[in-house]
């Protein structure tokens, strides 16, 4: 059975997300990890504190503080660039964020289907003799 694979592109796919060269942690931010990224950034987290990196960190393991910052600040001119219709958005489907729960992201979309990165699909499956009865 094929593992459900919620590697998407996304803006950062195209942009330069990542810490300069010289940098000894100079990693690309992975699917998840820029999940957490935003699902951070839209919670509780006070915008305009002092210590919105440090407080970052803790939610992002792996991550430097100025890694985050250079992050939000790329995120932050991606915005801009999108408002001034510099870059089209794709024709995502509508989903809507149904819970989170530590890592794990529940999504459930315009058909109602819910979906969780930790969910295997079933697309493809033959329905056993017993479901064809039941419905």
């Amino acid at each position: 059975m094929d593992e459900f694979n919620l590697w998407e592109p996304t803006l950062y796919d195209d942009m330069n997300c990542q810490a300069p060269e010289d940098d000894d942690r100079n990693l690309e931010w992975t699917y998840t990890e820029n999940k957490l990224f935003e699902m951070t950034l839209a919670e509780e987290l006070d915008l305009n504190s002092a210590d919105l990196y440090e407080k970052m960190v803790a939610r992002l393991p792996g991550k430097a503080v100025d890694q985050i910052k250079k992050h939000h600040e790329a995120l932050i001119a991606d915005v801009a660039k999108i408002e001034r219709g510099e870059i089209a958005l794709p024709d995502y489907k509508e989903t809507e964020l149904v819970d989170v729960n530590g890592e794990d992201m529940i999504m459930k979309d315009e058909r109602g289907v819910t979906y969780s990165f930790h969910q295997r699909r079933r697309r493809g499956v033959p329905w056993s003799e017993e479901e064809h009865r039941q419905y």
